[in-house]
């Protein structure tokens, strides 16, 4: 039963930043001396230590759990610490075949090494989604959150970690996973030029030590409520609910949720963005951005993602409760046409139009036909054949306002008429 094995080889060795003695191997950068301490009794157990080395003897990618890469940083920071204040005693107690297992994991612990035993922040989060649903008896769709391809969520950085450290974490990351996500994910955070449309997209203004909170509130149903987070912030994280929730949700749910998030984009001031992104940037050492110009360009984005997170819902529902959720939603957004809706319920009216537009002008013709053929019977006194046509021309008239209700309410608030309407009436 190996103690400690090789990050390379998978082959038991004496201690685990030393070189292998099998392939000569040494841990030189941060990520493989934390996976090398992973690869040891200091933070995993024996039996998964020999899980590990037969993982990498056969070209797999080890299957550490994030809680162990966690102790794992931990204990790097204890020993730069004690490299920085002359204690070189860290190795003194590895273990060595003559060691017993009693006498190996106990010194770390006697040294008083923080090792936490608790998922990353970010992990904890996803613990904390998915038991959500169940907590507020909630169904869920199976789609991922934008939020968890981010590459902050990615690679479990914060907006106050330095360049540094952010190489770091993709190094270490890209050990155990697939290198290409997280190298990128690295180069997003660290290339100005990608950096600030990742940090839009993220949580602008809600302090690292919060936003694991921030996330664990994905497929709440009182998400919609929260005041504390920033406009930008909240609508990133309503965005993601409303594609994790289940459209068989009721309907007075969806249209109070989609007028909520739609007033919040609404209220988001870039300004007061930049100044957040700014001050977050200054703490990480990265420099600021100079021009609101840069933040319109990726908010310009950011909105579209948004129209197309409302269009997908809006495709996800059976047509007729889509024609009840945009009306009620029109309703309550406009107060009945009185006032104007925020600009993404007018965006969403405009795709809602198109797609109704093969409908309408088809039954809008039926309309015409119907209306000419009771001219007709009309004009030849034959009773009997008119209200049949009649009862055929209401039916119709209700189904195509039916349809119309929701563009002619949006038209309405924004004092423009709905010309197919007009020329139905």
């Amino acid at each position: 039963m190996a103690y400690i094995v090789c990050f390379k080889c998978g082959n038991e060795k004496i201690k685990p930043l030393t070189a292998c003695g099998q392939c000569g191997a040494i841990p030189q950068t941060y990520g493989e001396k934390s996976v090398s301490l992973v690869l040891s009794i200091y933070i995993s157990t024996k039996s998964q230590v020999d899980q590990f080395a037969s993982e990498i003897k056969k070209g797999l990618r080890i299957t550490a759990s994030e809680d162990l890469y966690v102790n794992s940083r931990e204990v790097m920071k204890q020993r730069y610490l004690m490299e920085k204040y002359g204690d070189g005693e860290e190795n003194d107690h590895a273990p060595n075949a003559t060691s017993s297992p009693s006498q190996t994991a106990a010194p770390l612990v006697n040294r008083k090494i923080p090792l936490r035993t608790t998922l990353s922040p970010y992990q904890s989060a996803l613990s904390t989604n998915q038991a959500q649903s169940v907590v507020t008896n909630i169904p869920s769709s199976q789609k991922k959150p934008a939020l968890h391809e981010n590459p902050f969520f990615l690679l479990g950085a914060t907006v106050h970690d330095d360049r540094q450290h952010i190489d770091d974490l993709a190094e270490e990351k890209s050990l155990i996973h697939d290198s290409d996500i997280y190298m990128k994910a690295g180069e997003d955070l660290t290339k100005l030029r990608n950096r600030l449309a990742v940090e839009m997209a993220w949580l602008p203004g809600v302090p690292p030590d919060q936003v694991p909170v921030a996330l664990g509130s994905l497929n709440d149903y009182y998400l919609k409520n929260e005041k504390k987070y920033p406009p930008l912030a909240h609508a990133n994280l309503l965005a993601d609910t409303m594609t994790l929730l289940s459209p068989t949700l009721p309907l007075a749910f969806w249209v109070e949720i989609i007028v909520d998030f739609t007033t919040i984009v609404d209220r988001i001031d870039l300004a007061k963005v930049l100044s957040k992104i700014n001050k977050d940037r200054s703490t990480a050492n990265f420099p600021i951005v100079k021009s609101i110009e840069h933040l319109e360009e990726e908010f310009a984005a950011r909105f579209r993602f948004f129209n197309k997170i409302l269009q997908d819902l809006l495709d996800s529902f059976p047509t007729k409760q889509l024609v009840v959720v945009l009306t009620k939603t029109l309703e309550l957004a406009t107060e009945n046409g009185k006032k104007h809706a925020p600009l993404l319920i007018d965006e969403l009216v405009d795709y809602y139009e198109i797609k109704a537009n093969n409908f309408l002008h088809s039954e809008a013709e039926n309309l015409k036909k119907l209306i000419k053929s009771i001219e007709n019977v009309t004009a030849s006194r034959n009773k009997d054949a008119v209200n049949p046509l009649i009862e055929q021309l209401k039916k119709t008239v209700r189904k195509w306002d039916y349809v119309a209700q929701p563009i002619q309410l949006s038209m309405k608030a924004r004092g423009l008429n709905h010309d197919l309407s007009y020329e139905i009436a």
